[in-house]
């Protein structure tokens, strides 16, 4: 995963690029994950302390691209982006310890929170950079 983000990080023209690129990819993956598969990392205490602990380990790069989608003019200046950044992990913990999957597909739920987040913290430029990517993934899902 972060050989294909530096990828796509060389070529991308700002960061919400970068940032919707990596969404579409769990997006498609999550579309082929049987949501048990979450219910079932519940057993497994030592694959969730890796998981939070690589997930603490990627903050500082996260916190970059917030940072640099500021200057960017594509997210809001007024944002606290540690906060963000933590409630956007807690995303796997949703579907980890909530029985959420049992009532809405894995792709759907990513979907929403996805557009939570980012509608919120991006300015009015982002937003609409946002709402293009949403659609053109639903389109091709739909067809």
């Amino acid at each position: 995963m972060n050989e294909y983000m530096q990828e796509i990080a060389s070529s991308a023209n700002n960061v919400l690029e970068v940032i919707l690129t990596f969404y579409e990819r769990k997006f498609n993956e999550l579309c082929s994950v049987n949501p048990l598969f979450f219910r079932d990392l519940r057993k497994y205490s030592k694959v969730l302390d890796y998981i939070h602990d690589d997930r603490r380990r990627g903050d500082a790069d996260a916190l970059a691209y917030f940072q640099k989608g500021v200057e960017q003019g594509i997210f809001r200046s007024d944002i606290n982006f540690q906060i963000i950044n933590q409630a956007m992990a807690m995303q796997m913990d949703l579907l980890i310890y909530s029985d959420i999957t049992d009532h809405y597909p894995l792709a759907e739920i990513y979907s929403e929170i996805t557009i939570l987040h980012m509608r919120g913290i991006t300015t009015e430029k982002g937003y609409r950079m946002v709402d293009d990517f949403l659609k053109n993934i639903r389109e091709k899902h739909t067809r």
